[in-house]
């Protein structure tokens, strides 16, 4: 079975939060939260891919 990539996730939540941060004219705080939605969300990702494995395997 092919895994599916979370790290695009990571990537994205860094740049939207850069430039959502930089129209509030905070982009460090934006740099922050993105990182942390992308990760959490590339987390989300990584666990349903093991899972589908997982369940492929019994």
């Amino acid at each position: 079975m092919k895994s599916v990539a979370g790290g695009v996730w990571i990537f994205l939540g860094v740049v939207i939060g850069i430039v959502v941060g930089w129209f509030a004219k905070q982009p460090s705080l934006g740099l922050v939260i993105g990182l942390a939605v992308g990760v959490a969300i590339a987390a989300v990702v990584t666990i349903r891919d093991v899972r589908k494995e997982q369940k492929r395997g019994e």
